[in-house]
């Protein structure tokens, strides 16, 4: 009767009076985690002294049921509760850790569509139902391995390991109630990973019987110890446990592959329970995304892998008429601007299954309605004339301040940023007290102080691109920014070819082979960074690179590399001016049919 529909405070009462005499703590712990936001004060105080009654046996009771006054805003004194101080101060500062623990978790999530490039899900004032509207749907499976008698049957000579298992589909709650420990969220870069986990961690903040705890590796990039933040966890999971017990404790780790690869590896171990050395994580269930190249893409006993389903046409098109609109592209345009987008993309050198992401498809709807789509022929070029829109965009809602957006200004930010991306690759923080000592050298040639100083003003609140984290650093709003802004560094220096050959030997090999796989997207930019130069001098720095012996002997570690290498010289072939481009096509060639 307790935990049925009745909204009659007597009946609550009775029924928990009974439930205490049968020493049924469990049906009066469920009743405390159902919605009971209509409870006044007084009625809150009623059920906290009738459990207190029975204190020396349900002292956990006790405890959630003022941690559950609390959390609905009801404010209990000790005279109220008939508790002493020592004991009322005690329960007050355990729901003090806890609410800012809450309040953490819920601020980590609202950060990411915060932060958003997509307009309609980065607004301050729209209700968390709003933005689960607004996003692009996307559908999710996990691979079950067929039966060993189904593999057996399958007719093919050489069978490929994809055939040997069947795509589920899955959703939340498959997730909420599977049987694994920790889910690995797996995905291309551009698929918004980061937006679509916090969007779940927002549907399950709405589920009475779970409590997603989120974390960012972002928020503790400044981390040098892997203990520091199991610390962090251990002790949120602990107050969370002791104040709300009823709740089934989510962990949501957000880009765990961006962690330094010694942290990562701990507190993988530590999330998959193979560091059996911490308790409170020990019943926790555990939802993370990272790159493909981290984790196994089939799973194995620890983890269960997830994997975005490909859009089909009718998302897709909902999605390009949605985000067009919300560009002011007039209705009648739509279909006109939808073909302009699909044609750029045609031409543009990127694996298919990259050409339908949703980062992707939402720059390119940009570009699109800014008329700005034409000579996009790879990532590197697509990404400067993004980062112009965006930073156009971004100052034009700062005119309040009275800076004025020049071109002038776009090479000082632009050059800002990859300032910062090689701060990042060299583990150094980025603190605006460092971007404002490099503008200061930058712009060391402005004499007069009070120019230089409202100069640098300028070109910090223009760079829309990062944002500060907790620690007061700052972080990229996007991994691939960074990798795009490290690499456009990376190409402004005289004979950083030697510097990548060297990060390449101290990274490919053995266990740090992830490391360099990791790598690898910023020496793609790197390269079209340089191929898209009309420079001499950047063409011999591509043809010294592709055509190093490393890369052209046939155990080439590269593995892909070398094809992406192969891409890269065909693109550029017409563009070179003498003749070693096409002796280096011929090279490859050779390497292939041999």
């Amino acid at each position: 009767m307790l935990n049925q529909d009745i909204d009659n405070h007597d009946i609550h009462l009775f029924c928990i009076a009974n439930l205490l005499k049968r020493k049924d703590a469990t049906s009066i712990a469920q009743f405390l985690n159902t919605n009971l936001r209509n409870k006044t004060k007084e009625q809150w105080v009623d059920i906290i002294k009738l459990i207190k009654s029975e204190w020396e046996e349900f002292n956990i009771l006790l405890r959630q049921a003022f941690f559950r006054s609390q959390i609905e805003w009801i404010i209990c004194s000790e005279t109220d509760l008939w508790i002493d101080q020592s004991m009322f101060g005690g329960l007050h500062e355990e729901m003090g850790k806890a609410k800012k623990t809450l309040t953490r978790s819920s601020e980590s999530i609202n950060s990411i569509f915060n932060n958003s490039l997509d307009k309609l899900i980065n607004k301050k004032n729209i209700s968390d139902e709003e933005i689960l509207r607004q996003l692009i749907p996307r559908e999710t499976f996990y691979y079950k391995k067929k039966k060993e008698e189904e593999i057996s049957d399958l007719e093919e000579w050489f069978i490929e390991e994809s055939s040997k298992y069947d795509k589920i589909p899955i959703d939340v709650n498959w997730v909420l109630k599977g049987g694994h420990e920790m889910y690995v969220l797996l995905g291309n870069v551009w698929e918004w990973k980061s937006t679509f986990l916090a969007s779940i961690a927002k549907e399950i903040q709405d589920n009475n019987d779970f409590l997603p705890l989120f974390y960012s590796s972002k928020d503790h990039s400044s981390i040098t110890d892997a203990r520091e933040l199991i610390w962090i966890i251990e002790a949120d999971i602990k107050i969370i446990e002791t104040t709300i017990p009823t709740k089934k404790i989510i962990i949501i780790f957000d880009g765990i592959d961006e962690l330094n690869i010694e942290i990562r590896i701990a507190i993988v171990a530590y999330l998959s329970k193979k560091d059996s050395g911490h308790s409170n994580i020990s019943w926790t269930k555990v939802i993370l995304w990272s790159r493909k190249s981290w984790f196994e893409e089939y799973g194995t006993h620890e983890y269960q892998t997830i994997w975005f389903k490909w859009l089909n046409n009718a998302t897709r098109n909902e999605f390009l008429k949605s985000r067009l609109l919300n560009l002011w592209v007039e209705e009648g345009k739509l279909k006109e601007k939808i073909n302009e987008i699909d044609n750029a993309l045609n031409w543009l050198n990127l694996d298919e299954e990259l050409k339908n992401t949703p980062l992707v498809l939402f720059l390119f709807c940009k570009l699109a309605s800014e008329e700005n789509l034409s000579d996009i022929c790879n990532r590197a070029q697509l990404y400067e004339k993004i980062c112009y829109s965006i930073l156009s965009d971004h100052q034009g809602e700062k005119a309040w301040l009275k800076i004025w957006f020049d071109d002038r200004d776009f090479p000082g930010i632009m050059n800002t940023l990859s300032f910062c991306a090689y701060r990042k690759f060299t583990n150094k923080s980025i603190s605006e007290d460092e971007i404002r000592n490099f503008l200061k050298e930058e712009y060391s040639h402005v004499s007069n102080q009070k120019k230089q100083t409202t100069l640098i003003d300028s070109l910090i609140n223009q760079i829309f691109l990062l944002y500060k984290i907790n620690n007061g650093e700052y972080a990229f709003i996007l991994k691939s920014f960074e990798e795009y802004f490290l690499a456009r560094h990376l190409a402004s220096i005289q004979n950083w070819n030697e510097e990548i050959f060297k990060v390449r030997d101290e990274k490919a090999w053995e266990t740090k082979w992830d490391e360099w796989r990791n790598f690898k997207p910023v020496v793609l930019f790197y390269w079209e960074i340089l191929a898209n130069s009309w420079k001499e001098e950047d063409l011999k720095k591509l043809e010294e690179l592709l055509g190093e012996k490393w890369l052209l002997d046939s155990d080439d570690i590269f593995g892909e590399g070398f094809f992406m290498g192969l891409e890269i010289l065909f693109n550029i072939s017409n563009w070179a001016k003498d003749g070693n481009i096409h002796r280096l096509i011929d090279e490859y060639l050779t390497i292939i049919d041999y």
